[in-house]
């Protein structure tokens, strides 16, 4: 199975060594040393990550099968891991590697991160440092075979956080551009992860200005009143909760202003905040208002209870810090008013008041002015936080603060093409792991959705199965599906729809199982079988959502998952045959409680059919052996909640010649080293199990023989409680 991961904080001192490699030659060694793949680094399929072993499956899947003559000793190597007298000669190759490439562009023109590269303007030390595959640091073959996304994580962080807001401003515009290209770039996934890890320093609340939420009495409400300090004005807004019966309505519908003298800031509604609110409010969202200027308080006490319907106790409030914004800035704004100057419609800016030349007291503030408004020379506009950064940074239209760039960067994605690559499926993870409730919700809407062409017009449709053939049958797409599960069970990340997001991952498995009637029948070839296309099929990685699903309802909602561990133990027989079914197996001996015994009953029989059926030598995959390890390791743990468990177990390896045959099978011999060491917990007991297969004594005292790994830990499957997973990729 594949090994998560390093951990990004272990490849700090890598920046250093590329910086020191970039001042004197004589470091590029160790700069080499430090960009190395650690040890343990794992492919998918449990192979290690070396040059030779990345060549021999590009020539698999490409059809080339040049001879061991044809490849270089060295490419059976890890990266760095340079043969005799070679590392002199490899240093100075790439140090004239990276200075030519980047002396003459890099050859990047046709990269999707070329324009955004030249942006951030990388030094010598930090294009090695990337290890683009486009330039000439190594062997061409060599790069392509490694693609370690956390290596390049700091270094392009750290060029995107020393830019100028202006040049950053700019990468967001040329990311909105080419979204897509970028996400499955090798580096511009790593920036756009980058983009999206950014957006979680700021609540939406904060990111406008606001304080945090407090509970006011009716009389405390500021009737119009504002504070005007040097870094911009200070104005109490106070929520107003939307009443079934005016839902659906639009501001222009309700009158708002003329009828109850409120002046709409914000809409929040699940989560999100709407400065435009240009859309119908639904039931229940808050409706953030300001009073507008020289309402009493009498007035405002009876306008409150005529909106709301009733007399409240109490209302939320907070306090919105503005921020100013001089006209004089743009002089062609001079003479026009806020219609004719296009605020709203082309900077997507609200403004809230305008404080006119003068002595710049509260008097002289208008506050929610009328779009018919003419500016004039000495003015100052009053916006929200997040709308002056749209003023400021440039004079051209659209430029996007990270709030809305976010937004849209999330609307621009090709969410379901994305998870389904190498590097794509690493930014929807972010996503998922980064972004607000709504649109995490969005996010997983995508996932299901499918557009249909219908002559005239595009429709979006929900559809399971494409969820389940798409993603969750997808290499890299199931470690998306992880991440909506951990983000459900660890932050309840998808808000009031939680439950019925992890819901419909179990139902598509129970639809699989055939398992939502309650009636106990075999598992269907769409679960399990032969046939390519089930969801254990042992070419996918869809039999992971089975495990994780048992996990997450085992904490959350056991009773949920118990008619899915009911139709798994019934169908032991049919699954412990089966590679993915017996690590199906494993989890219902971890988790099912009521249904632990009855799996254990069938390895047993499994075991006895052994000697039963004369069987001199085991099938080349028995899977039994993989459910005994799980049984025996950690101190017994599971096998000693059966009652009777041990006794039983040991009665029928010991019967017969069941114990000779699992230690003569290729992988039957590290269980029977298990048994011997684990299962056994005297001397008196181990000579019983040496009698019935003497090979184990004789391996005992063999010192060149090495104990085995254990292969059957509960985190085998990349749990929901680990840190992190590995997605497939190198």
């Amino acid at each position: 199975m594949p090994q998560p991961p390093p951990a990004p904080d272990q490849f700090h001192g890598m920046a250093a060594a590329a910086a020191a490699a970039a001042a004197h030659p004589a470091y590029v060694a160790a700069a080499v040393k430090a960009m190395s793949p650690p040890a343990g680094t794992h492919y998918s399929d449990g192979s290690p990550l070396s040059f030779g072993n990345s060549l021999r499956r590009r020539e698999r899947k490409s059809g080339r099968t040049d001879g061991p003559e044809k490849r270089s000793r060295s490419n059976s190597r890890p990266r760095g891991a340079l043969g005799g007298g070679s590392v002199a000669a490899a240093s100075a190759s790439i140090a004239q590697g990276a200075k030519a490439s980047h002396g003459a562009g890099g050859g990047v023109a046709a990269s999707p991160w070329a324009e955004v590269e030249s942006l951030l303007s990388l030094s010598d030390a930090e294009q090695m440092m990337l290890g683009n595959k486009s330039r000439k640091m190594m062997a061409e073959e060599k790069l392509k075979a490694i693609d370690v996304l956390e290596m390049k994580l700091p270094v392009i962080a750290n060029a995107f956080d020393r830019a100028s807001e202006t040049v950053r401003a700019c990468i967001r515009e040329k990311v909105l551009e080419r979204v897509f290209d970028l996400s499955k770039d090798d580096c511009g996934c790593v920036l756009v992860k980058h983009l999206l890890k950014l957006s979680q320093a700021e609540d939406p609340w904060a990111e406008l200005g606001a304080d945090k939420q407090l509970d006011s009495t009716p009389t405390d409400l500021s009737l119009g009143g504002v504070n005007i300090t040097d870094e911009g004005v200070h104005l109490q807004i106070f929520a107003l909760e939307v009443p079934k019966e005016r839902a659906g309505q639009t501001l222009r519908d309700l009158k708002l202003r003329e009828t109850y003298h409120f002046c709409a800031v914000v809409l929040e509604s699940g989560g999100e905040l709407d400065v435009r609110i240009d859309q119908p409010l639904p039931a229940g969202s808050k409706l953030w208002v300001g009073l507008e200027h020289g309402t009493t308080l009498d007035q405002a006490l009876e306008c409150l209870e005529e909106f709301l319907g009733h007399k409240p106790d109490t209302v939320h409030t907070r306090l919105l810090r503005l921020r100013c914004f001089s006209i004089d800035e743009r002089k062609d704004w001079l003479g026009a008013d806020l219609i004719q100057n296009r605020i709203r419609k082309d900077f997507g800016v609200t403004v809230i008041g305008i404080i006119s030349r003068g002595t710049g007291e509260s008097d002289s503030i208008a506050l929610f002015p009328r779009p018919t408004q003419v500016l004039q020379k000495g003015d100052r506009l009053v916006v929200l936080k997040s709308d002056i950064e749209r003023l400021q940074v440039s004079s051209a239209p659209a430029t996007r603060s990270q709030s809305s760039f976010v937004e849209e960067l999330v609307e621009s994605m090709r969410v379901v093409d994305l998870v389904k690559d190498k590097n794509g499926c690493h930014v929807i993870r972010e996503a998922f792991c980064r972004m607000p409730e709504y649109l995490k919700r969005r996010l997983w809407k995508r996932l299901q959705s499918w557009t249909v062409v219908d002559k005239t017009k595009y429709v979006r449709e929900i559809d399971r199965n494409h969820l389940l053939e798409q993603v969750i049958k997808s290499q890299h797409g199931i470690h998306v599906i992880r991440e909506i599960l951990r983000q459900a069970l660890f932050n309840n990340g998808f808000g009031p729809e939680n439950d019925e997001i992890v819901g419909t991952l179990l139902e598509i498995v129970e639809d699989q199982a055939d398992a939502r009637s309650g009636e106990l029948k075999p598992l269907p070839s769409s679960f399990v079988g032969p046939c390519g296309g089930a969801l254990l099929d042992k070419r996918k990685f869809s039999y992971r959502l089975v495990l994780w699903l048992i996990e997450y309802f085992s904490y959350r909602n056991r009773g949920r998952i118990q008619g899915l561990l009911d139709c798994f133990a019934h169908n032991a027989q049919q699954l412990i045959d089966e590679n993915n079914g017996s690590i199906v197996l494993s989890s219902v001996l971890e988790y099912g409680e009521v249904q632990r015994e009855k799996v254990f009953r069938v390895i047993l029989a499994r075991i006895d059919d052994i000697t039963r059926e004369r069987i001199k030598s085991l099938p080349k995959f028995w899977y039994p052996s993989f459910l005994i390890d799980k049984l025996v390791v950690d101190d017994r743990k599971i096998l000693n909640m059966i009652p009777g468990g041990k006794a039983d177990l040991k009665a029928t390896l010991l019967r017969g010649e069941n114990l000779q045959r699992i230690q003569e099978h290729r992988s039957g011999k590290y269980t029977a080293r298990r048994i011997f060491d684990e299962l056994a917990e005297n001397e008196e007991e181990r000579r019983e199990f040496a009698k019935a297969c003497p090979k184990l004594l004789e391996l005992e005292h063999d010192a060149e023989e090495k104990r085995p790994q254990k292969r059957a830990e509960t985190s085998f499957n990349d749990s929901l409680f680990r840190e992190s997973a590995h997605s497939g990729q190198v």
